[in-house]
Parts: structure tokens; sequence; C-alpha cells
């Protein structure tokens, strides 16, 4: 080999490790796998930028995945289903830590056309959509739980393959619909199956979610249902309710136990449905939150999965009942 080959080699081998070193995703000590990218890396990308303008930051947004930048501009025309959501503390009590950077959220408010936060009065600084939240904002957190990764319900496949969905649309950038507007459809679907009102909004703009999900047989996916009921002063209820439904496609067998259910988490408040979260879990995860000694009347009720629910997620004494439902 030539002294002019070895240099070259030589300068090849230095380019690839500069941009080996440059690359950030995954992340193996934190965890992350390639499931996890690029949305982590796009994420510590807006953090690092160091700039609390929304403009630069669409910018980087907008160049490193303009599919999903363009996506999210899109959802405000579903705007009659952003208020089907409930809203979402950002802060995580089991992991201790934040759950997306404020900024970051900041950013898709704007780009999502949500109306400022500032227009809430008395909402705390940490509250925010939990639709937005829980769907666009999950991608971009980096903070690793007992579970791993919030984002893993959107990117790992499993709600898709527990479904038979072939086009994948619960996904990020999906080939029809978008991530909110297709989770919006799936889980009010499952959790507003009483409340004709919430349907009707939901019927209104199914041509702007993927077909799969509106001709999935939902009649017989048989959910089961846990409902904590809460009566408040001045005649407010409210009741918490939690879905789960059995994955119709069960995954293989494995050690641990895979996930093989959805859970679909949703309230009422005086009749007004919102929707909070959903994500797979196992089987005896949803058995656990339904064991008989925690059922009936005079039962502790706390929110659960970072909901805001005011008067009953900023609370710890409440007592109320505890029912399995259809």
């Amino acid at each position: 080999m030539t002294k002019a080959c070895l240099a070259v080699g030589f300068l090849l081998v230095i380019a690839s490790g500069a941009l080996a070193s440059a690359s950030t995703c995954p992340d193996t000590t934190q965890g992350e796998t390639a499931q996890d990218c690029p949305w982590a890396d796009i994420s510590r990308q807006l953090s690092a930028s160091g700039t609390t303008d929304l403009q630069k930051l669409g910018k980087v947004l907008k160049s490193r995945s303009k599919p999903l930048y363009e996506e999210i501009k899109s959802e405000r025309s579903s705007e009659a289903w952003h208020s089907l959501w409930g809203m979402s503390i950002n802060f995580d009590e089991l992991a201790r830590g934040q759950i997306v950077d404020p900024s970051i959220l900041n950013l898709l408010y704007s780009l999502f056309g949500l109306p400022d936060r500032g227009a809430l009065p008395g909402t705390p600084a940490n509250i925010w959509h939990a639709g937005l939240e829980h769907t666009y904002g999950y991608l971009f957190s980096v903070l690793k739980t007992s579970f791993g990764y919030k984002r893993s319900r959107w990117v790992s496949g499993e709600i898709n393959q527990g479904f038979a969905f072939t086009a994948n649309p619960i996904s990020p950038v999906p080939r029809r619909g978008s991530l909110f507007r297709n989770v919006t459809y799936f889980a009010g679907r499952i959790a507003f199956r009483h409340e004709p009102k919430a349907l009707a909004a939901l019927e209104a703009g199914k041509g702007s979610v993927d077909p799969e999900l509106v001709t999935l047989q939902y009649d017989k996916l048989k959910p089961v249902r846990l409902e904590e009921k809460l009566e408040l002063q001045a005649g407010r209820t409210v009741v918490i309710r939690t879905d789960l439904v059995t994955f119709p496609v069960a995954p293989p067998l494995a050690n641990p136990a895979p996930n093989d259910t959805l859970l679909v988490y949703s309230y009422l408040d005086n009749d007004v449905p919102k929707l909070v979260t959903a994500f797979p879990v196992t089987g005896a995860f949803g058995a656990g939150i339904m064991q008989p000694s925690t059922l009936g009347d005079n039962q502790p009720i706390i929110s659960r999965y970072n909901a805001w629910i005011a008067g009953v997620s900023d609370r710890t004494d409440l007592k109320g009942t505890r029912a399995v439902a259809p």
C-alpha cells in the first residue's frame, strides 16, 4: 500500500471517528437503543441550543425532522380535538425528575396552536396539555424511568403489533393521519364509549386519521374499566377511569413477560370526559390495579400517570368508591 493510500485511510479513520463522536444517539450509557433515535438526539440538541426563542428552536427541529415539524404544525387543523384532553404534570413522581424540557414544550405549544398557558389562571407552571405532552412531548423526553423511556409506547411497535395494524398508525410520522390525531381517535373510541357527544366529535374528524383505526371493531375489544369516583365540594363529581384492553394479537412468550394490554387513562369531571394518556402494560400490571381488596367504598383515591385534575391531583387525603365496570 502506498503512502498516499495510507494517508487517505488514516484521514478516513479520523473522519469516521469524528462523526461517531459527534453522534449522541443512541446513548448506550443511558440505556438508549436505536428506537430512541433520532428523537433523543433532537431533544438534546434543542435543549443544548441555549435559547428560548421559538423561531430558532423551530428551525432546529425543522432541520432535524421536517416531516415531524410539518406534522405538528398540521395539528392546528385538529383544534376541535384539543379539548378532548386534560392536563398533565411535567414531573414523574417515580423517576423524580422533569419529563420534558419546558422550552421544548413551549415550542410544541406554538407549533400546535394551543393558547398561551397564561390564559389558564391558577394553573401551576409545570402543568401542560396532556395530549401534546403525552404524544410529541414524550418523543423528546430524555428522562429514564424504571419502565424505560416514555417514547417507547410510540416507537416500540407494541401497540401496532398487538392490534394487527399493518400501517403502523400509532407511531411518529405515520403514513396516514398524525401521532396526535391517531392516538386521540384510538384512545378516545375506548375511553369515550359511553359519551355520545365526545364520540360524535371523534367521528366528525375521522377523515383525518388512519383508516385502520376507523375500521377497527371496537365493540369486540371488551375493555375492563376501573372507576374511581369522588364526590367533592359544591356538588362536583370526578370519576377517574382506567381502561384495560387485552391485545387481540398476543405477543410471543418471553421472560420477563411482554406487554400484552393497552391501558387508557381518562376522567369525567361533572360529566365532561377528558383523555390523559395511553400506553401498553403487562396483564399482571393491569390485574394489580384492580385487586379486590382495593375495591369498594371509602377507598383512598389519587390521580396517576402524571395527570393533573384540579382539586384532586394536589391532594392525597381523598377517599371514594373504586369499582370494576364494563
